[in-house]
Parts: C-alpha cells; structure tokens; sequence
C-alpha cells in the first residue's frame, strides 16, 4: 500500500517545504526533487503492483472518490464564505489589478502611466566623492496586461472580490486539466499490444486513472495554492494555467511522434505543426498575463532550438502589448520591464543570506544549471529518466525559483500543477 500512495506523500513533504519562508527547507524540496527524478521508474512499476493488489478491494475506489467530493466541498464552502466576508487578508497586488482595471476600463486611461502603486527603489547616486541614496517610485501598473482584461468581467460584476471568482474558476480548470491528462496520458510499449498482453494492458489503464485521481487529490490538499488564491487574491494562477496548457500540448506532441511512426510523414508534419502553434500560443497568453514564469521557458526553449515555438510564442506577445507601447513606451517599459529587473531582494530568499557579491553570482549560476538541463532535455534518452516532459521544466522552475531573489510562497503555484504531472504520470508495464 505504501508504494500506491508513496508520489502523494512525497509530494505532500514537497509542498510543504515550498509553503516554508526559510529558503533553505527550500533547498531541502530541490534534494526532494532530485531524488526522485532518478528512481521514478521504479516507483511507477511499485505503484502499478500496489494497485493491482488494492484494486480487489471493491470499497478502494469509493474511498479515494469521497475523499476527492469531500476536500472538494470543504473548497467551494471556503470559497463562499470568502466571498460573502471582508477582504482585509487580500494582497497588494490584487488591489493593484482592481485599480488598473479601473483606469483602464471606467477612466478610459493607460494603467501603465498612472499614479496606482507607488512603489519605491533606491538608487544610489554620486555628487564628487560623496554617495548619496534616494528612492525612485514606481507609480504604474507593474505587469503585462492580459490579466487585466480577464479580471475585469468579474470585477466589474462583483468589484474587489471578483478577483476571488476568477482565480476559483482557474483553479478548478487546473484542477480538472490535471485530472483528464494523467487519465489518458501514458507510455505506451513500443510494439501493439497482443492478446496475450490484453489483461495487463487494462490493469495498467486502471492504475492510470487511480494515480489521476490521486493527483486532483495531491492538487486540491496543496493549501497555500489555493489560500493564496483566496485569502489574498494572488495573480499567479491565470500564468500557470497557460503555461501549463502549452506545457500539455507540446508533450502531446512529442508523445504522437513517438507513436506514429507508422503514419504518413505529410500527417505527422500537419499535426505537429498543429501542436506547435497551439503550445506556442498558451505560452505568449502566459507572457501576457505574467512576465514569468513564460519567460523562464522561451529561455529553455532557445536553448533547445524550438525556435518555431518562441517565435509564435513572442508574436502573440507583441501582438497583446502592441497598443500599450504605442500609447507610451517609456511609461511600459519602465513600469513593467525596469522595475522587475531592478526590485530588491525578498527576506525569503535565498540571497538574502549573502554579501552582495555571492547575491549576483548565485542567480547566474542558477541559470547555468537551468541551460546544463535544457541541453540535456533535448536529449529523450530512457536512461536519463526524461521521457516525462515535466520533469525537466519542475527542476528547472525551482532552480530558478530558489536562486531568484524574488520568492514569496506564491510564486511556487506556478510549479504546482507541472510538479503533480510530473509525480503522477505513471508508466505503464
């Protein structure tokens, strides 16, 4: 039984070292994670014959689909009362998104050159020998701005806490994105099944779809995503939800040119084409609702030489920011560029625990290792343990997320999901 539930558990240590403050039980999730990329393979075929053997239980399925209702119920009824009490808990940020839509939507003005969010940045500067520091504000709308024209239906319907409709409504779409792909995702033998292999085909599919339900399981107990998502009314949910939907397409793919060798290479052309443009266009929506996480993978993805996806991906972008720019680009590029290169470091990274000197070479490093990964990402090699494509992109997020010096516990949402179809798409034997 401990092998059916052995991806849950280690899961639940994961999250629960994300939703730490202190960066170095942080560290601890990253060991966590590379452990576990290596000895996957055997957990997959434990977990296949722990299943086979809880499965005679004709009361197992009942228990893990009433735990689901139940935690599911437990949701919507937080949900509720969040919805019908105050918003003192609710983040800066979500009352910055309430303000650009505003002067966006109502004032009929560029969100990105109003007086909104006064942020202040200290520079240094110097007059003869002497130094001297002031702080820099930075009074615009400090994000691209698709998530602008998301929010805005249901801000407009239920002001402030329509920020707490449209992250409900995303965090059930994950939620139920996560479970329909491990339920019909998987890695099939290289050669058709024969009847003799019949029986065990069917086993393995019914271990499918019991890990899919222990993975909506793993997604709906993560509490600071969905609290985050509540109580504060956090931004990083409609990014994640892109990015993880160009993430599904494009191993879709990958996964049909594996298994269609047989197929006309006029049809395989055609739908990879196909499953290019619609991955590369989930993942300039992502860069347009966020600037990161989408921009971490165009830096995978140059690495890898899928320039075709970047390429559709960047025109997507520029095709959304377009009228902001030629409404004002100092005021855009300042706001959403400048200020996010130039913020201080966060008392929840890791950097903060270093001499200025290490706080500059530890994020560089960071993407060293993010590079070293991607190169090896291009390589499908069984023996590598990467025929799971979410594996390389969970490692390489919190890479970048431990040696980021921005990383307050909501940005680990956007690993979330990626993580939980990593962990719970199980190879079938």
């Amino acid at each position: 039984m401990f092998y059916f539930f052995a991806p849950l558990i280690i899961y639940t240590i994961i999250q629960q070292c994300f939703h730490a403050s202190n960066p170095f039980v942080r560290l601890l999730a990253l060991a966590i994670l590379v452990l576990y990329f290596f000895y996957k393979k055997s957990l997959d075929s434990k977990f296949i014959i722990a299943h086979n053997e809880l499965s005679k239980k004709q009361f197992f399925k009942k228990i893990i689909i009433s735990i689901i209702i139940l935690i599911i119920s437990l949701r919507v009824i937080h949900f509720a009362y969040r919805l019908n009490g105050d918003t003192k808990h609710i983040e800066d940020v979500a009352t910055l998104n309430f303000k650009a839509i505003n002067v966006l939507f109502v004032d009929r003005k560029n969100p990105y050159s109003a007086d909104i969010d006064p942020y202040p940045i200290p520079k240094e500067y110097k007059i003869g020998e002497k130094t001297y520091e002031k702080s820099v504000y930075y009074a615009g709308y400090k994000y691209t701005p698709l998530q602008l024209f998301l929010y805005a239906p249901f801000t407009l319907l239920f002001d402030l806490k329509g920020i707490y409709v449209a992250n409900f409504l995303v965090y059930i779409l994950i939620a139920l994105i996560c479970f329909l792909y491990l339920k019909k995702s998987s890695f099939p033998a290289d050669a058709s099944p024969s009847p003799s292999t019949s029986t065990s085909t069917s086993t393995s599919t019914s271990a499918l779809t019991s890990s899919a339900y222990l993975g909506v399981i793993a997604f709906l107990t993560t509490d600071f995503f969905f609290t985050l998502s509540f109580n504060k009314g956090t931004n990083d949910s409609m990014p994640t939800l892109f990015l993880l939907l160009s993430l599904i397409y494009l191993n879709s793919n990958e996964s049909k040119e594996s298994n269609e060798k047989n197929s006309s290479s006029k049809a395989k052309s055609s739908k990879t084409k196909s499953a290019i443009a619609e991955s590369a266009i989930m993942l300039g929506l992502s860069l347009l609702v966020k600037q990161l996480p989408a921009s971490l993978f165009v830096l995978i993805y140059l690495v890898q030489k899928k320039y075709r996806i970047i390429l559709f991906a960047l025109l997507v972008f520029a095709l959304g920011v377009l009228p902001f720019l030629i409404a004002d680009f100092n005021s855009f590029m300042t706001q959403a560029v400048e200020f996010n290169l130039i913020r201080p470091t966060r008392e929840t990274s890791l950097l903060s625990y270093f001499p200025p000197l290490i706080r500059k070479i530890i994020p560089f490093l960071g993407i060293v290792v993010i590079i070293i990964l991607s190169l090896i990402g291009r390589k499908k090699s069984s023996e590598l343990n990467l025929e799971n494509g979410f594996a390389l992109p969970s490692l390489a997020l919190i890479i970048f997320l431990i040696t980021s010096k921005m990383t307050p516990t909501h940005y680990f949402v956007w690993i979330t999901p990626i993580i939980i179809l990593w962990f719970f798409k199980i190879k079938r034997v």
